[in-house]
């Protein structure tokens, strides 16, 4: 081959990077014009749970490993296409170069794929922690003023520990219901508790003469016992003494580790979260995602004076 033939190898090839690249921010400027243009800019204004989730650290992350996914897989896609240009010249030397050629640039493919999966589903997850932070702070600015003995109206027994205060549990099971569709399956340690929602749904189905899914024997208690030992709650301390007054913001901060269920990806997305990333059990990974909610309390009683006549 001469250095004529080389240079022009090389031009070619650096064409294909730059017009794949191009492809690939040209599509991603299309679709965020897109997304723009349909009011999705409303997403990130206004203070709400939605807005906090869009603007989060893991939301930044995952997006840059989706662009770069992306992009990576546009240029093993130029690559191939020029690979294979000679094979579909039905030429049997060229063909084999090709499939080889294919066989090396595959593993690469195929992790981008992985890398892109995980990037969705930590995507995911991250508007599911949020959502769950705004669930529990619903449930507190409507627990709180409640008299739940032995704790008085606008009071609460711990601000951290659910066991020991009623209000509490029921601001954590808010939190832990609203990700439970994200817990592991697989989770071997199940909580106790799983059976008693098992035994619900089961008279539900019953009741409406359904047969019970699949899902209601095994896995339902797994995930819930995943979602009941790895989400804590904590709220902000009342702004005077132990009481919190009427309308006066209620913050809760939510923090649940999310299971990471693609194989390879998930030790990438624990090497990139830095200290979120965390090794769970069994091999595998999780990432600690943290919310937080304020809403303004109810402060009132929940019941009606009688009026006598």
């Amino acid at each position: 081959m001469t250095e004529n033939e080389k240079d022009r190898i090389v031009r070619a090839g650096l064409g294909n990077l730059r017009a794949a690249v191009t492809a690939a921010l040209v599509i991603t400027a299309v679709a965020a014009g897109l997304f723009l243009l349909a009011g999705g800019w409303r997403v990130f204004s206004g203070g709400s749970w939605l807005a906090a989730a869009m603007g989060g650290r893991i939301m930044l992350i995952c997006g840059l490993a989706m662009l770069a996914s992306v992009i990576g897989l546009s240029v093993i896609a130029c690559f191939l296409w020029k690979a294979g240009k000679a094979a579909r010249g039905r030429d049997r030397a060229e063909e084999g170069t090709a499939m080889l050629e294919f066989a090396m640039v595959l593993p690469f493919a195929l992790m981008l794929f992985l890398v892109m999966a995980q990037s969705s589903m930590l995507m995911g997850g991250n508007l599911g922690v949020n959502y769950s932070a705004y669930c529990a702070a619903r449930t507190a600015i409507v627990k709180i003023p409640m008299e739940i003995d032995p704790e008085a109206a606008n009071q609460i027994s711990d601000l951290e520990e659910p066991t020991v205060s009623g209000k509490l549990m029921q601001i954590w099971s808010s939190a832990v219901f609203a990700v439970l569709p994200m817990a592991d399956g697989s989770y071997d340690a199940a909580s106790g508790d799983g059976g008693v929602l098992r035994d619900g749904l089961r008279q539900l189905f019953s009741a409406y003469d359904s047969t019970p899914p699949g899902w209601l024997d095994g896995r339902l208690e797994k995930k819930l016992g995943y979602a009941q030992n790895y989400t804590s709650v904590r709220l902000n301390a009342p702004s005077s003494g132990d009481t919190y007054t009427e309308h006066e913001d209620i913050t809760v901060f939510v923090t649940h580790t999310l299971y990471m269920a693609v194989p390879y990806a998930d030790t990438i997305f624990d090497f990139l979260g830095g200290d979120d990333g965390v090794d769970l059990y069994n091999g595998r990974h999780g990432m600690i995602m943290r919310a937080t909610c304020t809403l303004p309390n109810e402060g009132v009683r929940d019941y009606i004076d009688v009026e006598m006549f």
